[in-house]
């Protein structure tokens, strides 16, 4: 892994530290564990962006107890793939929610 620089290392902490802290009761993490629809979350920004470590860790947390219906994806705003054109919307992606798709 390369070096890292100290502001990014700190938003990599902060990241951790919002993850960490994420309080769930035994209830929400069955409900979450049992959710039964395919659902695709995406998260577009950038490592020293706030929401990006103070919200979408949270994102991140309650995608980790039902990995196979809850997919996170995360892209970086000024990836090769997003700068060759604009920030992906719903009708590029085709988010399909059960059996229908949304548009």
């Amino acid at each position: 892994m390369g070096k890292v620089s100290r502001p990014h290392q700190r938003n990599r902490d902060l990241f951790q530290k919002s993850y960490d802290s994420v309080e769930m009761t035994n209830e929400e993490v069955e409900c979450l564990q049992k959710y039964p629809h395919t659902t695709y979350v995406l998260g577009i920004g950038e490592e020293w962006c706030p929401d990006v470590f103070g919200n979408l860790p949270v994102v991140a947390r309650i995608a980790s107890y039902n990995p196979e219906k809850i997919l996170l994806r995360i892209f970086a705003t000024h990836s090769k793939t997003a700068s060759r054109r604009r920030t992906p919307t719903c009708r590029d992606l085709r988010i399909q929610h059960a059996s229908r798709t949304m548009i």
